[in-house]
Formats: C-alpha cells, sequence, structure tokens
C-alpha cells in the first residue's frame, strides 16, 4: 500500500522476489492450536448426561459454561 501511495506500480509478486534477492523474509504468523481443559491446566467434568434418553419433553437440563481469556479478564459465556 505504501508503494502504491507514492506511486509506483508494483505487484505482490514483484515485492517478494525483491526482498528474497536481498535476504528478507516474512515473519509467519503461528497457526491457531486449540487446547482442551487438560491442556489449559483447566478443570475438566465428565458429561453426566451421556446416552440417557428422556422420558418425556422438558424432562432434562444442560447447560455449557465457556471461560474466555480477554487480556483485562475472563468472562464467561452462557
Amino acid at each position: 500500500m505504501e508503494l502504491r501511495a507514492r506511486g509506483h506500480a508494483i505487484n505482490h509478486k514483484r515485492v517478494a522476489k525483491v526482498m528474497t534477492r536481498n535476504g528478507l523474509h516474512v515473519k509467519r504468523r503461528r497457526s491457531f492450536k486449540p487446547t482442551s481443559g487438560a491442556e489449559a491446566d483447566l478443570a475438566t467434568f465428565p458429561n453426566l448426561y451421556r446416552n440417557i434418553i428422556p422420558t418425556a419433553p422438558d424432562r432434562a437440563c444442560v447447560a455449557d459454561i465457556t471461560y474466555i481469556r480477554t487480556r483485562p479478564a475472563s468472562s464467561i459465556l452462557r
């Protein structure tokens, strides 16, 4: 974008070639690695309602609480 703002007509392939020729490399982002409770040092609990079929409508209430870590503090998604 900066080259375009300065009036240079150049595409990303040309920029990559020039950077490679001068020994410059792009710093790649790390890939996202999801973590489970054990790896994230959080408590995990078994699913107590697994393989149980309710006998009638509105007989089972289940919930999931997800903790989201943000920079200032932790948040709870319910």
